[in-house]
């Protein structure tokens, strides 16, 4: 699929047929929400540092919700097929069609952007 998915796919733990866990690289939370974000920007530009600053609360909510086993990784996938949604050729103005879907579909709500990803 693309670079989302295949990090999606590397952070689930596999068993083989006698129940072993098979020792796959761990790929963390902070990693899926970082290309999240840079996908996310590649499907809707931000045109201003309001959008820029909304997709980043967008994907603190998200993260926060995989943290807090809320969601799990595939939620960053379900954002972006939103955003593709909300990016579609009819739309004047992706970025607010993609945050009244955030809200209606995953209930995103501003106040989760207190969060932040440690370095």
């Amino acid at each position: 699929m693309d670079k989302l998915g295949d990090l999606i796919k590397h952070s689930r733990i596999k068993k083989t047929a006698d129940d072993q866990v098979k020792d796959l690289p761990i790929v963390g939370p902070e990693s899926i929400a970082r290309q999240f974000y840079s996908e996310l920007t590649a499907v809707i530009p931000p045109k201003t540092q309001s959008d820029r600053t909304g997709f980043t609360r967008v994907m603190l909510f998200l993260l926060d919700g995989v943290q807090t086993k809320k969601f799990t990784n595939d939620i960053f996938e379900k954002a972006l097929i939103l955003a593709r949604e909300a990016a579609g050729p009819k739309s004047r103005n992706p970025a607010a069609v993609f945050m009244q879907l955030m809200k209606q579909e995953l209930g995103y709500a501003m106040e989760s952007s207190k969060h932040t990803i440690q370095s």
